[in-house]
């Protein structure tokens, strides 16, 4: 479905110039605190339509056209999952899921805290479909746990990283699984248990060696401070328990 160019538009012919909204949003994006997300993107909108020479309306069309094809998918994806890690956060339903990993792991050494941060990560990335969303969400309770082990800076990075693209490989709601299903036509079951579950097991693998790895050869210069970074105690309140588990039997059920 080709946009048709108005008569008064300042592009004629297909031309770098067009790239010029995207240009524009990506400098707002790295400008949120002086420009508003939504004005940013009400700007690019507008601009889009004088580059054009098409009415809001028209425009709007095409856009919600470009919406429906894959990648218009993935970018919504992407959108409604860092809405959706926003949510968890004010609910404290990540904080509350990675909590009971941790207590039931009784962390006191480096490998035990390695494997809860991986669960963590991975879990969270599941849930969100979103490596960087679920990184940013429970960073507050991964570097005090990487803190109390000796786990430095720079291998939490190697780890939260990989582990969070190995969550985004398993879970039915990110961008690139949605992609690759649509694509195919193979369905998320038989995607899972012959394509995620075999890649995921050896990624992990070689992510958990490339942690030691960098731990070893750099972590004495970067480790975190104990005390700078202490665990809360305080336990879950009953109102974000209830969300917890509401938000995973949704999940599940979903």
């Amino acid at each position: 479905m080709p946009m048709e160019l108005g008569s008064w538009g300042i592009i004629k012919e297909p031309t770098l110039l067009a790239l010029l909204p995207m240009i524009l949003f990506m400098v707002c994006a790295f400008n949120t605190k002086k420009i508003n997300p939504t004005l940013a993107a009400f700007l690019c909108a507008v601009v889009g339509c004088i580059l054009c020479g098409v009415k809001i309306s028209q425009f709007g069309a095409e856009m919600g056209y470009a919406m429906n094809t894959t990648l218009g998918k993935v970018g919504l994806l992407c959108m409604l999952g860092s809405a959706l890690g926003v949510q968890m956060e004010a609910c404290g339903v990540s904080r509350t899921i990675c909590k009971w990993i941790i207590k039931g792991m009784h962390i006191d050494s480096l490998w035990k805290g390695i494997i809860a941060i991986t669960i963590c990560e991975f879990v969270v990335s599941i849930l969100l479909g979103s490596m960087s969303t679920a990184a940013a969400v429970i960073s507050p309770i991964l570097i005090p746990i990487a803190a109390s082990v000796g786990l430095s800076a720079c291998a939490l990075s190697t780890l939260v990283q990989t582990v969070g693209e190995a969550g985004m490989v398993c879970s039915p709601f990110s961008g690139p699984v949605i992609a690759l299903l649509e694509i195919t036509g193979v369905g998320y079951l038989q995607y899972f248990l012959w394509g995620a579950i075999p890649f995921t097991a050896i990624f992990i693998i070689s992510i958990l060696a490339a942690t030691l790895y960098v731990q070893k050869k750099y972590g004495a210069a970067e480790m975190y401070d104990p005390a700078e970074y202490a665990i809360s105690d305080e336990p879950p309140t009953t109102r974000e328990k209830t969300a917890s588990i509401a938000f995973i039997a949704a999940f599940a059920i979903s």
